[in-house]
């Protein structure tokens, strides 16, 4: 059977509709008064609204909250309540009892331990590379052939300029002889190094013309 109806619209009488597609729609009004009265629905008379029931909560059902966990619950799950929460003095002196149980820390969490250590590395006393003072002087002829004499350090660390010439010099622990391939410093350039314990230097010049080293022990 096909929708709608034809009628044939009485005389004198109209009726409210909305036209929706060339279809008339009857407009009707809701009427929320009971059996013999009339109360048409608005700010005087607004729909009614039944609350199926109300939660009590007292120190009992609160106390057994605390065996809740927070696992039981799945991630950004939302909890509802279909009604208002009546809380009395019982009920909210329990709440001071819930606590929040503990969870284990996920992998690569800082511990106690990890965080004490890390503490420890960041208020420990670094490493200070303080000015020394000036010791022994010692001026080394950097010749333009031989492999350089081999002369003993005190100090533990040195200061360095190479003067007219370019300069190979080979340093460390015991008897030294330099090379061409040897470590470089440039004309003027200047060197600060730490050396081992009971280190000796020998030099040569890097190029046709003898240098000096002019080297300074610091202490």
């Amino acid at each position: 059977m096909s929708d709608n109806v034809s009628i044939t619209p009485g005389t004198g009488a109209a009726v409210a509709t909305d036209d929706v597609g060339g279809i008339h729609f009857q407009k009707m009004k809701l009427d929320v008064g009971g059996d013999g009265e009339s109360k048409p629905l608005g700010q005087a008379n607004p729909l009614p609204v039944n609350v199926i029931g109300v939660i009590a909560l007292d120190a009992a059902s609160l106390a057994a909250l605390e065996s809740i966990g927070v696992s039981n619950f799945p991630a950004n799950q939302l909890v509802t309540l279909a009604g208002p929460v009546a809380l009395d003095a019982s009920a909210l002196a329990a709440l001071e009892s819930i606590t929040v149980q503990q969870s284990a820390l996920p992998a690569g969490a800082s511990t106690e331990a990890t965080l004490a250590a890390l503490l420890t590395a960041l208020t420990s006393t670094p490493a200070v590379n303080t000015l020394a003072q000036p010791g022994a002087a010692r001026q080394l002829t950097a010749t333009t052939t031989g492999s350089g004499i081999s002369t003993p350090l005190t100090a533990r660390r040195i200061s360095m300029v190479a003067l007219g010439s370019a300069i190979r010099y080979s340093i460390g622990a015991g008897t030294q002889t330099a090379a061409p391939t040897s470590h470089y410093i440039g004309q003027g350039e200047r060197l600060d190094l730490s050396v081992p314990a009971g280190a000796q230097i020998a030099v040569v010049s890097a190029t046709p013309t003898a240098g000096v080293l002019e080297l300074t022990e610091l202490t």
